[in-house]
């Protein structure tokens, strides 16, 4: 059976390796890119069967114009919006994403500091649901 595909887009290095670990340990294969910039150049040569992507990158909607793009692409690709909005702004998308998800070009809003098994399952669910 061939693994799924997850396309990961975040400038914290950081944080894009204790993913990526997380990832790599629950079976999935992981594509990573450090920015907006450097996924969207690569967009069209990439396979991937979901996307997490950051929000605040080089622009503070980085994640959403990516987003956005991904979607006008490839509309069956679901998307997790995984932020520290919150922590670094005290804003939070959460309850405009519950109250008109149709104005968001994602599928799932996290906001970092989710827990790894929790994070999976969200995956797992939109995969599920895709198919």
């Amino acid at each position: 059976m061939e693994k799924i595909k997850i396309l990961l887009v975040d400038d914290d290095p950081d944080f894009a390796d204790q993913m990526l670990f997380y990832l790599n340990k629950f079976g999935y294969d992981t594509i990573y890119l450090p920015s907006q910039r450097s996924a969207e150049s690569r967009l069209k040569d990439l396979h991937y069967d979901l996307a997490i992507l950051d929000l605040m990158m080089e622009d503070d909607d980085s994640g959403l114009q990516l987003a956005r793009k991904i979607k006008a692409n490839s509309p069956e690709i679901p998307i997790i919006l995984l932020t520290a909005i919150t922590n670094e702004t005290g804003y939070s998308f959460s309850q405009e994403f519950k109250s008109s998800p149709e104005l968001l070009p994602i599928d799932k809003y996290c906001e970092k500091g989710i827990r790894p098994d929790v994070l999976n399952k969200i995956i797992q669910q939109l995969i599920i649901n895709k198919k």
